[in-house]
């Protein structure tokens, strides 16, 4: 059982118990008060009750003796008023007394003695009204002092008997209530002892459950706090004490193994130091080489940076060659796309000469027409028509020149738009060809410059390697300083793990 539920269980046990006794005292003492107080309350009411029945037959008894003295009808039946007033206030007082119930067989005793008291009363009470009536004064006073008074004698002393009654009943309540108050302080005074002695023992018990596994994880951790780890520390139960004596030997057991290993590492540290130490002198022997080898790489390098360098300055010069007659071809294709333009014009020209060539052979034709008809009329015309005639055949030798001559012309400009058309296509295959030329000026001088930036990409390549192998080089260098360093730091762990082994040696394992 945990420590915090054994504390609650002891010191729960104690406060419920005087929990339940403060309970019990409240329940007692306030059951006890509500008796208390109704009883006071009861008896309160019967005495007030008593007392307003005495003073009923009291005031009766004055107005029966007042009745009795009238000599007039009127003043005796006001005094006859007021008795029967009187009497009716005592019999509403008796039948509440009734009505409240719970009586004592002694109050119902004393209060059938006043019921029959009161029916006792009745009769000389109406023989008194009647004499008085009669104005027979001395008789009724006769009758009021021999059986009227008597008989209200004995009801004010049963009246008194039922006074004294509640003054007994009222003392007896505190006399009950004084008892029950003592009862209630041994309850009080025996559960308190008794939590006392339960909060005691409980003490007691969970001292002890406590204090023997304390120690024991005390005297535990004393012998491994002294190096020796082969101890076992028992734990019986569940508490949190037992869980310290657990978390004990967990450490213990830890400890233990960690100190095993730490001695079987320390050994392997020292073989590997060892191992180590003999690695870096074959390492530094290695490490001289490679530095020898790399210099030799760096020379080298050096001149493949050279060689590449003006291989690189060489394909700058082409390549602004081969850009300068890149733009030489460029031009030249120019001039004959011009050259061509200029021939498809002169084409152009050639058709439309044709076309007025062709106009004028028409006016020819025409003017032939014209002449045959002119001469035709002109022979109609006889001798008036002679010199027309002659007009005529000349118009007519004129226009058959004209259409002569057009027809020349129209051969000459044939031919020569013929030989425009062929020196057309011959320029047009040439700015053809010119053109396949500059392409390939273009490409050729695109493939030097890709060349040369190669070039340029390759020495700059060539100076990053030369650049890292000097940087290697001096790695190389450095760590042959830093194998020696590693062989100094390999020593010093040797001498490291010898420390460690004698201190692992002072621990005591299992």
């Amino acid at each position: 059982m945990r420590i915090g539920t054994r504390l609650y269980l002891g010191f729960g046990l104690a406060i419920l118990l005087l929990a339940a006794a403060l309970l019990s005292a409240g329940i007692i003492g306030h059951r006890n008060r509500d008796h208390l107080v109704e009883g006071l309350n009861r008896s309160a009411e019967k005495a007030q009750l008593a007392v307003a029945m005495r003073s009923a037959i009291l005031s009766s008894a004055v107005g029966m003796r007042n009745l009795v003295l009238q000599s007039e009808v009127a003043p005796i039946q006001q005094e006859e008023a007021k008795v029967k007033q009187q009497l009716k206030a005592f019999q509403d007082a008796r039948a509440r007394l009734v009505e409240m119930g719970g009586l004592s067989p002694s109050e119902q005793t004393t209060l059938d003695a006043l019921v029959q008291l009161e029916k006792e009363l009745q009769r000389p009470f109406t023989q008194a009204v009647a004499l008085s009536l009669a104005f027979d004064s001395d008789t009724a006073i006769s009758v009021v002092n021999k059986q009227v008074d008597p008989l209200q004698q004995q009801l004010l002393a049963k009246l008194g008997e039922f006074a004294d009654l509640q003054n007994r009943h009222t003392q007896d309540l505190f006399t009950a209530a004084d008892a029950s108050g003592q009862r209630v302080d041994l309850f009080m005074l025996a559960v308190g002892t008794l939590a006392a002695l339960a909060a005691a023992g409980a003490a007691v018990v969970i001292t002890r459950s406590i204090t023997g596994p304390l120690a024991e994880a005390v005297r535990s951790l004393r012998r491994v706090a002294q190096g020796d780890l082969s101890c076992v520390a028992e734990d019986p139960g569940r508490d949190e004490v037992a869980q310290v004596l657990s978390a004990v030997r967990g450490m213990t057991q830890n400890l233990t193994e960690m100190v095993r290993r730490v001695s079987e590492s320390s050994d392997a540290i020292a073989r590997a130091t060892q191992e180590i130490a003999g690695g870096n002198v074959d390492l530094s022997a290695r490490t001289e080489t490679q530095a020898a080898g790399l210099q030799q790489t760096a020379a080298s390098l050096q001149q493949l940076t050279e060689r590449v360098r003006v291989n690189a300055e060489h394909a700058l010069n082409a390549n602004s060659l081969a850009q300068s007659a890149a733009n030489d071809a460029e031009m030249g294709g120019r001039l004959m796309t011009d050259v061509v333009g200029t021939m498809s014009s002169i084409e152009s020209a050639s058709t439309r000469v044709n076309d007025i060539v062709g106009v004028i052979d028409g006016i020819a034709f025409q003017t032939n027409i014209l002449a045959l008809n002119a001469a035709v009329e002109a022979a109609r015309a006889g001798e008036h028509g002679r010199g027309f005639a002659v007009v005529a055949a000349e118009v007519r030798v004129l226009a058959q020149r004209s259409a002569t001559a057009a027809k020349e012309i129209k051969a000459l400009i044939a031919e020569s738009g013929e030989r425009v058309r062929d020196g057309a296509q011959l320029v047009a295959k040439a700015g053809s060809t010119m053109t396949g030329i500059v392409r390939g000026i273009k490409s050729v001088t695109e493939a030097v410059g890709s060349i040369t930036s190669s070039s340029r990409q390759q020495a700059e390549g060539i100076a990053q390697v030369n650049s890292a192998v000097e940087q290697m080089d001096h790695s190389t260098q450095q760590n042959a300083a830093l194998v020696e360093q590693s062989a100094a730091a390999a020593a010093s762990l040797q001498t490291q793990a010898d420390h460690l082994v004698r201190a692992v040696s002072v621990f005591k394992i299992a």
